[in-house]
């Protein structure tokens, strides 16, 4: 019973070929099409959540009664939080107080100034005391006497005079009203600098803190404003400009009495040089020069509040693709709840869809640039089985790592020891580049190798350390596995990608987390080479469906068709072994051709050796296989030619019966090209008739690559060699030279990528070829004869 697999194996392959031809005429509409709807699958696969419930009721101190994870990088505005922090910025703004220091400073310059006035009045006033030498010296003793008592009676009373009237311009000055004390204490003492000195050091220790109206109301204000673990502070503004200094201990700030009674209890220290009575009276006069310097501005601090509040970034919360939001059986946080408002307010449908059209447009533009740009920069058109097999393994790729990293979801969730990072490094991330480099170029490769990469890192918690490693360590494995033709030989291109794959994990986990410890950054680079290995083995076991769903024709396989116990080699060999020869002979000649100009030698020797199995149906009509004279000479020329043509499709016919392989196909399809049968044709136009020449030429098409260009040259000059029987060199360069001069007249070579310079090489190589395969041998001897013995019968 045919199962779908198999109906799809084998309806997929002649799809392909169906619409080959369709596909080389207009590739540009289906490529961006096709890559479209690939950009969209992918888009919709990236963007789907892996683990992500949107049904949910909370409230805070609930029980998750499920698990759920970010859908996709979020960065959600916490409201309730941003006031938090407003407020406490609000909260920790110290008080502003407007601070005068001119108290500290002009009060004692005006003492000194008017204690300093009136010393030197006192002094003018006392110099009327000396008489001049030049008006004693014309006096006698007794007049001398009496003048120098007249003057100091004179200067006693203008002292007097000047002390008193002195008092009043100190009291002016000072702004106070002198006690009888202290007008005493200034007039006895004459306003000695004694006095200034001791009375300027109390009014500056008093103004030695800042002296604020209402102390109290400041101090509260510190204190509300205290940070934990902190001191209250007060900022003082001087002046208008707004030059403020911190005051960083609000138990710093006196008021007034404060400020007195400090100043009272220094005076004895302040004024050494007084008597104590002395330092009681100057201590109350300084008391009444004590002003405030400090108050509190609520204006100001309301408004450095208000900036505070208002400088405050709006807190956000951050999270990554998949990050834990609250975890089953936990308890529900108020940002957790944040968290499935905000989702619950963006709407999965948009969020979705948003983030499915993100990835689609980069996935289109590069798969364009990938398999459309090429065409339309002359780069040449990539084939359509090779676009079908790049997009359909992207699309494979890209799911598979999306059950893998959530299957790893589910085991780190399960068992939380679990590293995450090392179950995301374990995907085989070599498979799907192994397989390409199996069956591509290596430009469709290197294209391919970056998509899966980008693919990867969307959908990966590693982002793009995981595209770089998937990236890295893809081209590594599809370079190696390329020349493979062993599968011995995929097993350790996986090994030598496990080693790439170890430095690369490494280098992606130790970037990814920057606490991640030295045992876990080993496990996860093992576990990428692991992963890498295994690589090996899935590609070598996908290998053979990837032949069969898109016609490939692997290395691998390739070898395989060379052994002769394939069941329809053997059949070939039995049924029609003139062409078998011929067949063995041409690959001979096209895998040399192939080697000279660097085309891929295996592929053309497996062609040409399968090429002619059509011919299996009728092997008496070629001549190979003719022993009794030819069938030929009864029939028409025409049923002649349609015997002769029809042995390109049948060939192609068996090949895909026994799934030999879609590129083995082209060679029997386009070993004849458009060529005719030219000897049936002049047959009948002999015989009188005006034949059609297009019912004597092959269906084609031409061939379409270099290696299928080669086998028709090989497969004309070998039948021509050795219908002519050429053995000098100069009759195969003859044969060589006139076959692929027809071939170029003729056009079938036109579609083929060959340039002059390959077909001067190719002729080399066929004559080489040919020299090699029919040298002569020098005669054997003939044997003697045995003589007869006597007595023996004759």
């Amino acid at each position: 019973m045919t199962t779908p697999f198999r109906s799809i194996a084998r309806r997929l392959p002649a799809w392909l070929r169906r619409h080959e031809e369709r596909w080389s005429q207009r590739p540009g509409p289906v490529l961006l099409a096709g890559t479209a709807v690939t950009a969209v699958i992918i888009g919709l696969v990236v963007a789907s959540p892996r683990t992500f419930r949107p049904s949910y009721d909370y409230s805070v101190g609930d029980f998750a009664t499920a698990t759920i994870r970010a859908p996709w990088e979020m960065l959600i505005p916490d409201d309730e939080g941003t006031a938090r922090l407003r407020d406490e910025a609000a909260r920790y703004t110290i008080p502003v107080a407007a601070f005068d220091p001119a108290p500290a400073s002009t009060m004692p310059a005006r003492i000194a100034s008017v204690l300093r006035q009136a010393r030197e009045r006192v002094s003018d006033a006392d110099d009327r005391r000396v008489v001049p030498q030049a008006e004693l010296a014309r006096l006698s003793a007794a007049a001398r006497r009496r003048l120098q008592q007249d003057r100091a009676r004179e200067a006693d009373r203008a002292v007097q005079e000047a002390v008193q009237q002195m008092l009043p311009v100190v009291e002016r000055q000072l702004a106070v009203v002198l006690t009888a004390e202290e007008r005493t204490l200034l007039a006895a003492n004459r306003y000695e600098r004694r006095l200034e000195d001791g009375l300027v050091a109390l009014v500056k220790e008093a103004h030695s803190r800042p002296i604020a109206r209402d102390v109290q109301q400041l101090r509260e204000a510190a204190e509300r404003s205290r940070r934990p673990g902190g001191s209250a502070r007060v900022a003082l503004r001087v002046g208008n400009e707004g030059q403020d200094r911190a005051l960083v201990d609000a138990s710093q700030l006196d008021d007034v009495p404060g400020a007195v009674e400090r100043m009272r209890e220094r005076a004895p220290q302040l004024l050494p040089r007084l008597s104590a009575s002395e330092q009681v009276v100057l201590a109350g006069l300084a008391s009444r020069l004590v002003t405030v310097d400090t108050v509190y501005d609520e204006s100001a601090t309301a408004q450095r509040r208000a900036q505070a509040a208002a400088d405050v970034m709006p807190a956000l919360l951050q999270f990554r693709r998949n990050q834990l939001v609250v975890d089953e059986g936990h308890e529900v946080t108020r940002e957790a709840l944040v968290v499935l408002e905000y989702l619950r307010q963006q709407g999965m449908p948009q969020a979705f869809l948003r983030r499915a059209a993100g990835a689609a447009a980069i996935v289109w533009v590069m798969l364009a640039a990938l398999l459309w740009l090429p065409a339309r920069v002359g780069l040449g058109t990539v084939p359509l089985r090779d676009v079908t097999f790049t997009v359909s393994a992207l699309v494979g790729a890209t799911v598979a790592c999306w059950g893998w990293l959530s299957l790893a979801d589910g085991l780190s969730a399960m068992a939380p020891g679990v590293s995450r990072t090392a179950l995301g490094l374990l995907f085989p991330v070599t498979a799907v580049p192994m397989l390409a480099g199996q069956v591509v170029s290596r430009r469709v490769l290197v294209g391919l190798c970056v998509a899966i990469a980008v693919g990867a890192g969307l959908l990966a918690n590693l982002g793009i350390f995981f595209a770089a490693h998937t990236l890295a360590v893809g081209l590594v494995a599809g370079q190696l596995v390329a020349p493979c033709r062993q599968r011995a030989c995929i097993i350790r291109a996986g090994g030598a990608s496990g080693l790439v794959a170890f430095a690369t994990g490494l280098s992606a986990a130790v970037l990814s987390s920057t606490s991640l410890g030295a045992g876990e950054a080993l496990l996860s680079a093992a576990a990428a080479s692991a992963g890498a290995a295994v690589g090996g083995f899935v590609a070598l076991a996908l290998s053979r469906p990837v032949e069969w769903l898109f016609g490939y024709s692997t290395k691998l396989g390739l070898v395989e068709l060379l052994s002769y116990d394939h069941p329809l080699l053997r059949q070939f060999m039995e049924r029609a072994p003139g062409t078998f020869q011929h067949s063995v002979a041409t690959a001979l000649l096209a895998q040399t051709a192939a080697e000279a100009i660097g085309a891929d030698s295996l592929l053309v020797r497996v062609g040409a050796l399968y090429h002619d199995v059509g011919k299996m149906g009728a092997p008496q009509f070629f001549t190979e296989n003719e022993r009794d004279g030819s069938p030929h000479d009864t029939i028409e020329p025409r049923d002649s030619a349609r015997v002769i043509l029809a042995h390109p499709e049948r060939s192609a016919e068996l090949l895909t019966q026994y799934r030999v392989g879609g590129r083995i196909v082209d060679f029997a399809r386009e070993h004849h090209g458009t060529g005719a049968v030219a000897s049936f044709l002049q047959k009948a136009e002999a015989a009188g008739g005006q034949p059609d020449p297009a019912d004597y030429r092959y269906p084609g098409p031409k061939p379409r690559s270099r290696e299928t260009a080669l086998l028709m040259m090989a497969d004309k000059i070998e039948a021509t060699a050795r219908s002519r029987a050429a053995a000098s060199e100069a009759e195969f360069r003859a044969v060589v030279s006139a076959t692929l001069d027809d071939l170029l007249d003729d056009g079938q070579l036109d579609d083929a990528p060959l340039t002059m310079r390959d077909l001067a090489r190719l002729e080399e190589a066929f004559v080489t070829a040919l020299t090699s395969l029919h040298h002569t041998r020098v005669a054997y001897p003939a044997l003697p004869r045995p003589r007869s013995s006597p007595g023996q019968a004759l």
